[in-house]
């Protein structure tokens, strides 16, 4: 607005598009690869059980993180209650917020069984 270029034309949110839009593509390829597994049918290894959990996870915090970066890259327009992007923003990290895709304990025990070490037995999703 400062400036009074046309916000599309400045080249840092043109990056900023392409960053979003490869975190969102590589959060669904992270997810397709995910559903894959569960499709084929077979009873699932504990490797698979914890990297599709690794999976779920990372994707949902790549969608986080892309959210986050196309609500910054907005203006302060993102802020008011007419804009859906400010909805966007409080759902995305509604549901990263939720156990099942917490990508710490996730991770934690991705790392840990590619370690040979036993997996966490706090964590009741493992």
């Amino acid at each position: 607005m400062y400036s009074r270029e046309q916000v599309a034309s400045l080249s840092h949110q043109q990056i900023r598009l392409a960053e979003i839009a490869a975190e969102i593509d590589a959060a669904e390829l992270l997810f397709r690869r995910a559903l894959d597994t569960l499709r084929s049918g077979g009873p699932l290894s504990m490797e698979q059980r914890v990297r599709i959990r690794r999976d779920y996870a990372y994707s949902a915090a790549l969608c986080a993180r892309a959210v986050e970066r196309l609500y910054n890259a907005s203006g302060g327009g993102a802020n008011y209650e007419s804009n859906p992007l400010q909805r966007d923003w409080r759902d995305v990290h509604a549901m990263t917020a939720h156990a099942g895709v917490n990508f710490d304990a996730a991770a934690e025990n991705f790392g840990r069984m590619e370690l040979g070490l036993p997996l966490n037995p706090r964590d009741p999703l493992a």
